[in-house]
């Protein structure tokens, strides 16, 4: 395939109609529930079937070059930049330099198969999804056979354009982030073709920032391999991690960095992170060993680009981690089920007005808020004409402080949909009705709650150092969503801390009840999470946490 037939094909592969909602809820087995944040199977159905207006191509019209837009990678900067300043709106839809009106409206009739990809209309099973994998592209199918012109003309007239944000530094930064972490696997090894043509169709259409981190199984590896293949490491940011709780030494740190230089083929990281730095604690631990001459030496270098963290934990700790160290940027768990927990809607305006940039993971709760919503919520929803990630995702970016989503994508289907979403955002678009809807829905969720705790602090600090509020919302995730979930946010909020703070270290003092706005009987729920959250298997991940150290 030449690289203008690849040009064309690329174009056309985000051309999905708008109207109806993704059919993420109720399917089962592999067309089921949609992929976000690991799941498996690859989506069938096209969410976008039937509504006018903005479906069409992204065309990045006026982008800047180096922001990693350009969706040409071999062309020069300013092929890239201007190559439809002087072309009519109707030429930047089809994108077919030369051809007659007629066939600019029709776009494929009567041309190669080659020539278009099919949006899955109509076609059975797993192939909806995933039907080019391993295929040449010559078997690739005309997209628009059998479907009225007036839909055609539609889908030309449409254009979409990735929207961007900006760092600390100005530099643009993607509203859709790639997450590295959920690469399709088979038998535990990532599929490499799989995880390059999903990672290319992304940059391709302006995705310019890449999250994955040291302790990733293949993930660093596998990006690096496909950054070089294609020879566009320079069109993107690359955000990785240090797994700080695996160092124990100067030379420990740069051993880690070194490598994580060797997995991504590269001579630097744009966005370095350390992984879930909990509490001010382990940052004084990591300054004994010398982090902060070290994080200097490589900004001064140039080997680190831009230095932040990655966090878990409540709000109040989250602000104290933003004052200890200049930072860059941050990274949290942020969405409609943790406005007011995690580092939560008080610690995204906190680090917006300190002028860092924030980076958003779990917007959808490791998929949790589309695969595990109640049959009430869903309901609400799909009445509502939209899927359940796109009002996760639009709520995330209806917020200016907001400046980059993560999502782990792991098929064509999903990314393509990801962005035509992100391509239609802009901060404050949501309206009353939106917001009272979101509330419905999270009314719905909340309605699986074991204990009423809202998180509002009042019962801290613990005089023997448990996260109360911390310890509520794990064993009511328990419930709401699953028990893997629990015990995992359990575990990472309580127990990877330099000072653990889980509830066995309760001593039933009483001192917590006496500010408890919900007069909720705080020491006996402690007792029941720990009996549900602290049995056999958490003892085991415990003593495993003490003997990982670099």
């Amino acid at each position: 395939m030449t690289d203008q037939d690849r040009r064309k094909s690329d174009m056309h592969e985000i051309k999905l109609d708008e109207s109806g909602a993704s059919r993420y809820e109720g399917q089962p087995g592999e067309s089921g529930v949609s992929r976000y944040e690991g799941q498996p199977g690859e989506s069938k159905v096209s969410r976008y079937e039937g509504q006018p207006g903005e479906s069409g191509v992204s065309r990045y019209e006026g982008q800047p070059g180096e922001s990693g837009v350009s969706q040409y990678e071999g062309q020069p900067n300013e092929s890239r930049a201007g190559q439809h300043e002087s072309r009519p709106d109707e030429s930047k839809a089809s994108q077919y330099e030369g051809q007659p009106d007629e066939s600019r409206a029709s776009q494929h009739e009567g041309q190669p198969a080659e020539s278009g990809v099919s949006q899955y209309k109509g076609q059975p099973g797993e192939s909806e999804a995933s039907q080019y994998e391993n295929q040449p592209d010559e078997s690739r199918v005309s997209q628009y056979e059998n479907q009225p012109k007036e839909e055609k003309r539609e889908r030309k007239n449409s254009k979409l354009h990735m929207q961007y944000r900006h760092d600390q530094k100005g530099a643009s930064l993607s509203v859709l982030g790639y997450g590295c972490m959920r690469f399709t696997k088979k038998y535990g090894k990532i599929i490499f073709d799989k995880a390059e043509r999903e990672v290319m169709l992304a940059i391709r259409h302006g995705v310019n920032y890449l999250d994955t981190a040291y302790i990733y199984p293949g993930s660093e590896e596998c990006l690096g391999k496909i950054l070089e293949k294609n020879h566009c490491r320079d069109k993107v940011n690359i955000a990785t991690k240090l797994p700080h709780y695996l160092i124990k030494s100067r030379e420990g740190l740069e051993k880690c960095f070194r490598e994580q230089l060797r997995r991504l083929q590269t001579d630097h990281i744009d966005y370095y992170l350390m992984h879930m730095l909990t509490d001010v604690a382990t940052w004084e631990r990591l300054k004994k060993l010398g982090i902060e001459e070290w994080i200097r030496e490589k900004l001064d270098r140039g080997q680190i680009r831009n230095i932040g963290f990655s966090y878990h934990g409540n709000s109040d700790m989250f602000m104290k981690l933003i004052d200890v160290y200049s930072w860059n940027f941050c990274q949290i768990q942020y969405n409609y089920m943790d406005e007011h927990t995690q580092a939560g809607r008080a610690g995204l305006h906190y680090a917006a007005a300190k002028g860092l940039p924030v980076i958003i993971m779990e917007p959808l709760r490791g998929g949790r808020l589309v695969n595990l919503l109640p049959k009430t919520a869903q309901q609400l929803i799909a009445d509502s004409g939209r899927t359940a990630p796109e009002w996760a995702f639009r709520w995330l970016w209806n917020q200016p402080e907001v400046t980059v989503v993560l999502s782990g994508m792991n098929s064509r289907q999903m990314i393509k949909e990801n962005i035509i979403q992100a391509c239609k955002s802009s901060a404050g678009m949501m309206t009353v009705e939106d917001f009272a809807l979101i509330e419905n829905v999270k009314a719905e969720i909340n309605g699986k709650v074991k204990i009423g705790c809202t998180g509002c602090g009042y019962c801290m600090p613990c005089p023997q150092g448990v996260d109360i509020p911390a310890c509520f919302r794990s064993y009511n995730m328990r419930y709401t969503e699953n028990k893997f979930s629990g015990f995992r946010e359990y575990f990472m909020c309580t127990t990877m801390k330099k000072n653990v703070c889980n509830a066995s270290l309760c001593v039933k003092c009483g001192r917590c009840e006496k500010h408890c706005p919900q007069g909720l009987p705080i020491r006996e729920n402690l007792e029941k999470v720990k009996k549900e959250m602290e049995g056999p298997a958490y003892q085991v991940v415990r003593q495993v946490k003490r003997f990982i150290k670099l």
